[in-house]
């Protein structure tokens, strides 16, 4: 499968599926530990900006995710 057709199969999943919110509060949650522990060395802009790149890495992350899992249970199934 292109990695298009299950990026698209993911956005609809992910806005369907009702343990979305849990994921992203756990998520937001972890991100803003680690920026606490960063806000003595940094500037506000600065804190922002590895925010942002921060949940730009786990949005990718969790897409990439979702693809390997799906592939992987096709290829479970061809198997079977």
């Amino acid at each position: 499968m292109k990695n298009a057709m299950l990026e698209n199969i993911y956005e609809n999943a992910r806005m369907n599926f009702p343990l979305t919110k849990i994921v992203e509060a756990t998520i937001t949650e972890e991100i803003d530990n680690i920026l606490k522990q960063q806000k003595p060395a940094m500037s506000s802009q600065d804190l922002e900006e590895l925010r942002n790149l921060l949940f730009e890495v786990s949005d990718i992350s969790e897409k990439q995710g979702f693809v390997l899992g799906f592939r992987y249970a096709v290829a479970l199934l061809n198997e079977s």
